[in-house]
C-alpha cells in the first residue's frame, strides 16, 4: 500500500520529525530541539526516529500551557 492509498481522513499514529513539524506548524529545528531537551518523546525504530501522535499532542498541550501561564491572564495567547 502506498501513501496515496491512505485516506486523508486517517490520522497517522506516528510521524518522522519532518512530518511532525508539518502536522503542527513548527519548524523541524524546533521539533529536534524539543526531542533533545526531553520535552518531546521520540522513539527509534531501525534508523527511523518516530514521534507518536499522542506524544506530539502532549508536547503541544504542555507548551501552550507554559506560554499561557507566562502571559498576564493568558488572554493574548493563541493556545486554546
Amino acid at each position: 500500500m502506498s501513501n496515496s492509498d491512505i485516506s486523508p481522513l486517517v490520522r497517522p499514529i506516528a510521524y518522522r520529525p519532518a512530518g511532525a513539524a508539518r502536522a503542527c506548524g513548527l519548524s523541524r529545528s524546533r521539533i529536534y530541539e524539543a526531542i533533545s531537551s526531553g520535552k518531546l518523546k521520540a522513539h527509534k525504530l531501525g534508523g527511523a526516529t518516530l514521534i507518536f501522535d499522542h506524544d506530539l499532542r502532549v508536547y503541544l498541550n504542555q507548551e501552550c500551557t507554559r506560554v499561557v501561564a507566562a502571559v498576564d491572564g493568558g488572554a493574548d495567547s493563541d493556545c486554546h
